[in-house]
């Protein structure tokens, strides 16, 4: 066959237009001449089609890689707001345990106040 199909491997997929010899034989060399012409059209418009795909997955491929380094834009500066709050929460878990501790400590003196408060409190209401 000219330009049959290639038996490399199993696995190999080669696509060539299949001529038969026969044909060929009652063709004249002009005829031969245009249907490789003809041929060789369809590989080239094949090669367009192939070229604009590989094109196209070039260019989404680059938007992909964009969008990529905008997302990791985006996740750097989350982490470090993050960074920033969490610094925050513990200053101020800080002076909660600094303030609780202070309270445990002057917790005579919180009673005191407490007393204080309600004795002018039954103060003004009997009056």
């Amino acid at each position: 066959m000219l330009l049959g199909t290639n038996k490399r491997s199993k696995d190999a997929a080669v696509r060539f237009t299949s001529i038969d010899m026969d044909q060929t034989q009652d063709m004249e060399n002009g005829q031969i001449l245009q249907l490789q012409q003809r041929i060789m059209d369809d590989q080239d418009q094949d090669l367009d089609h192939l070229s604009d795909a590989i094109r196209r997955q070039r260019e989404l491929g680059l938007l992909i890689g964009d969008e990529l380094e905008t997302h990791a834009q985006l996740i750097d500066e989350t982490e470090e707001m993050v960074d920033r709050t969490d610094e925050r929460l513990r200053q101020a878990k800080k002076k909660l345990d600094y303030v609780g501790r202070k309270m445990k400590d002057n917790k005579s003196v919180c009673i005191v106040i407490a007393l204080i408060i309600l004795f002018f409190v039954l103060v003004a209401l009997f009056r």
